[in-house]
């Protein structure tokens, strides 16, 4: 905020956003510098190479998805309709996609239960799974139909100004289905230990993002 009242302009949100994930990461990298410095200190860093081995390699099939989402995300989508097409369309997207994710964070409870859940069971895993898929549905599938429907009485209420973010609030909900029904899958699939099939996913949903 402080970036854009002082005029940065764009380059400003994007240095606002961007310091988040940088100051993220340094104090990250101390935490991990802290953790071996202990370790060496005990002589024992045998199990702990092998512990960030493990999680590197766990981790990498959703680092990738996440960095091409983020390069091609919401955030820089604003920042590109913005420098394109003026600050009107920027505005109309930045609400339908407001919009958007205000109504799937519904159903982020259940994601953020859902993995370790699946992770601890030795079985019924696709069954739990399912039961998931159906309740973010019972969640979010309603309100994300009526927003669809109604989509042009709600954008008129926040003014008609507003009236082109419409048909792009309309898009943004089609989406609402398959993305529970991909979240859910996928970490059926990293609970299982399927990292490939994890990466694939990934992929399949960010690159044409």
């Amino acid at each position: 905020v402080l970036l854009v009242i002082m005029n940065a302009g764009a380059l400003g949100v994007v240095t606002g956003y961007a310091s988040f994930e940088i100051l993220a990461s340094i104090l990250l990298a101390f935490a991990i510098y802290g953790i071996y410095s202990g370790a060496e200190k005990n002589k024992d860093v045998t199990p702990l190479k092998r512990s960030f081995k493990s999680l590197f390699s766990a981790s990498i099939p959703t680092w990738i998805p996440k960095i091409i989402t983020s390069l091609g995300g919401s955030n820089l989508g604003t920042i590109v309709v913005f420098g394109f097409n003026g600050a009107s369309q920027a505005a109309s997207y930045f609400l339908a996609n407001a919009i958007f994710s205000a109504i799937s964070t519904l159903a982020a409870p259940l994601y953020t239960v859902a993995y370790p859940a699946l992770s601890a069971m030795t079985d019924g895993r696709k069954t739990l799974t399912w039961r998931i898929i159906k309740l973010s549905i019972i969640f979010s599938l309603p309100l994300s139909a009526s927003v669809f429907f109604y989509s042009d009485d709600i954008v008129n209420l926040l003014g008609r100004h507003y009236s082109d973010s419409s048909i792009l609030l309309k898009m943004f909900m089609l989406s609402i289905l398959p993305i529970s029904v991909y979240t859910v899958v996928s970490q059926l699939a990293y609970a299982y230990g399927n990292y490939r099939q994890v990466l694939f996913l990934g992929l399949a949903s960010s690159i044409p993002r």
